[in-house]
């Protein structure tokens, strides 16, 4: 998502993006519950986590149950390491548990175009932000 930003500020105007390079899941959750405690948190809130590691499903879901009313959406990772799969397995899970979040395939359409991410297969490239923002603002009509 840091790689975006400037995208998703230009599609969303007063969006709050609060990504972090390297950022573990158990942070991400934490600052999720850190805006919400201050009311920080809009109507609608992008997810994605579990590039820099595994994602703890029991705090996911204790996440997204804190954040009912909201509209959510998750993107689920695409990251050429061990943990991608079984990271992506707890959010399609997470999805289907929970009616009122949206799943994003990020993993598929970033596999189905590697010239939107520089030779690491993660970090966005110009066009994969600008597609990556694009599948978000789809995701919100």
């Amino acid at each position: 998502m840091l790689g975006a930003v400037p995208d998703l500020q230009r599609a969303f105007p007063g969006v709050v993006v609060d990504a972090v390079e390297g950022r573990q899941a158990a942070d991400v959750f934490a600052t999720i519950d850190s805006l919400l405690a201050k009311g920080r948190l809009g109507s609608a809130v992008i997810l994605q986590t579990g590039t820099n590691g595994s994602i703890d499903p029991e705090v996911l879901t204790t996440l997204l149950g804190k954040l009912a009313g909201r509209k959510v959406i998750i993107l689920n990772v695409h990251v050429p390491r061990p943990w991608q799969n079984l990271d992506n397995t707890i959010l399609a899970k997470a999805v289907r548990v929970n009616e009122k979040v949206d799943l994003i395939d990020w993993n598929a359409a970033a596999s189905a175009h590697p010239q939107w991410l520089w030779d690491d297969g993660v970090h966005l490239r110009t066009a994969g932000a600008r597609q990556y923002t694009d599948l978000i603002a789809a995701a919100l009509r």
